[in-house]
């Protein structure tokens, strides 16, 4: 898991050396300086930082895998008509609107939450 720091601030990775993490730049467990994952739950929860998710390419076109599931293209086609929209997922759920009614700050406080709560997770156990 790795952590875009939002504001300047120094932090041990092993309680012995201090470093400056830096704002506007990405750590993580094989960065230099390094951030393990119990440092990385105190910058995303102090909102110090924020979870950066890894991306992982997508296997070509022609692979073999989307070959057998009838090629990409009509896989992408499938999972489009299946997908509600927001308005029908909306419709049919009254609660939703109530959900997206929220402002910004705490859909940002939960997702910040959420993404703590993720990593301690991953970390602990």
């Amino acid at each position: 898991m790795q952590v875009l720091v939002t504001k300047t601030k120094p932090g041990s990775p092993d309680g012995i050396a201090v470093h400056s993490y830096k704002e506007g730049s990405v750590y993580g467990p094989a960065t230099v300086p390094p951030m393990p994952a119990d440092l990385a739950i105190v910058f995303v929860r102090e909102h110090w930082g924020e979870v950066v998710e890894e991306v992982h390419p997508k296997a070509l076109p022609g692979a073999p895998e989307n070959k057998m599931l009838g090629g990409a293209e009509e896989n992408k086609a499938g999972e489009a008509a299946s997908a509600p929209t927001t308005a029908e997922a909306t419709a049919d759920d009254p609660s939703n609107a109530a959900t997206e009614a929220q402002g910004d700050d705490d859909e940002a406080s939960t997702s910040d939450e959420a993404a703590a709560d993720r990593l301690a997770a991953a970390a602990f156990g």
